[in-house]
């Protein structure tokens, strides 16, 4: 016997409703599998956010987690791939990583209907400019400011697309690029403006005038993909996550949720200085410390105050010779002795070992990390 169409129907949706499936079943996203999301960890990476993007979506139920570098997106890493993230640091350094192989493959992964979520230096790769841009989105550069954090201004735009309120955002800011529309139109791209600078930000002592109202979070399509972008890092903090799950569902359709980022009772509070990336082995390093039940990870880095941060850590690790950086070694290297000379600990991993002060401990592995932790 033949069932009344609109009884398929209704038979049809409860079965979704049952699987846990809120999207139609003829939707391009398969609701029963996790989100595939590629992070870029690889040359020009650094920051606190591209550890809290690794982070983040690491332990977000509704993900499954690469991390690839530049020589792995020129042999094809993103083919099959939902998501490209790439987080904060030199956007230059991301893009010569990539190779020109990299480049083409990582702007037909869009094209062909992947999808890009991209913070900070992330926004600047994209720009159209000819100098190690990727040019998907015709927006150019007029300069940038020192670190602080910043006031934008969610569009109507912006609210409908994300799903959050059309509102002033206090957003973490950290010297992102202060962008203007280009002329030039982008073949095959069409972009809004989801967020603008809601603040002037003063730079040796005159403020920039271009940059109160300029874009600050745009997003749109390039060819089949979807691309959210921004200048800020709402990665950063809990309270401007709801930001980053309205990129998600903007790019791909889906509802994604980030579980709630509490201390672990009793933990070892463990610093992870993340002045640079430079490969997976060191964003592993990071999940590998996070992973850990009598851990708590606490992301470090010298552009900030992070004198702050070792006040309320045991243990600070360090996975690059940041020590050997002209600009700022010589103070980072006073911080970290005077932090081991009040009793903090010092673990080295990588090119930090042959740097470490007196009374640091070299790591060879960062399994050996985690035990050395332990056994403190």
């Amino acid at each position: 016997m033949k069932l009344p169409i609109n009884l398929i129907a209704v038979a049809i949706t409860s079965i979704a409703i049952l699987s846990g499936c809120t999207t139609p079943p003829s939707s391009k996203a398969k609701c029963d599998k996790p989100l595939k999301v590629s992070i870029y960890v690889g040359e020009g990476a650094k920051g606190i956010g591209c550890v809290e993007w690794c982070r983040l979506v690491n332990e977000c139920p509704q993900m499954r987690m690469k991390l690839v570098e530049g020589k792995d997106v020129a042999a094809g890493a993103l083919e099959g791939e939902d998501v490209v993230v790439m987080p904060g640091g030199d956007s230059k350094g991301e893009f010569t990583s990539l190779t020109e192989e990299g480049v083409k493959k990582f702007k037909e992964f869009i094209l062909n209907g992947g999808s890009y979520v991209g913070t900070c230096a992330g926004c600047s790769i994209l720009l159209n400019e000819e100098d190690r841009r990727l040019k998907i989105v015709p927006y150019k550069r007029l300069g940038s400011t020192k670190l602080l954090n910043g006031d934008f201004m969610i569009t109507k735009a912006g609210a409908e697309a994300l799903g959050i309120a059309e509102e002033p955002r206090r957003i973490r800011y950290s010297g992102g690029p202060i962008i203007k529309k280009t002329d030039t139109e982008v073949p095959n791209a069409k972009f809004e403006v989801f967020g603008t600078y809601a603040f002037e930000a003063s730079t040796n002592g005159r403020a920039n005038p271009e940059m109160y109202g300029a874009a600050g979070i745009l997003g749109g399509t390039y060819g089949k993909g979807k691309v959210f972008t921004t200048v800020a890092h709402p990665e950063y903090f809990e309270d401007t996550l709801d930001i980053v799950e309205g990129a998600f569902k903007f790019v791909t359709g889906r509802e994604v949720k980030f579980p709630p980022r509490m201390k672990k009772k009793d933990a070892i509070a463990v610093g992870f200085l993340t002045s640079y990336i430079s490969g997976a082995e060191v964003a592993e390093t990071a999940l590998a410390i996070d992973n850990a039940e009598d851990m708590y990870l606490v992301p470090v880095d010298v552009m900030s105050d992070w004198r702050r941060h070792l006040d309320h850590i045991n243990v600070l690790v360090m996975t690059n010779d940041i020590i050997a950086d002209p600009k700022r070694g010589k103070n980072v290297k006073k911080v970290v002795e005077k932090f081991i000379n009040r009793g903090g600990t010092v673990i080295g991993f990588g090119s930090a070992v042959k740097a470490l002060p007196k009374g640091g401990i070299p790591s060879g592995s960062r399994e050996e990390i985690v035990k050395t932790i332990r056994s403190l």
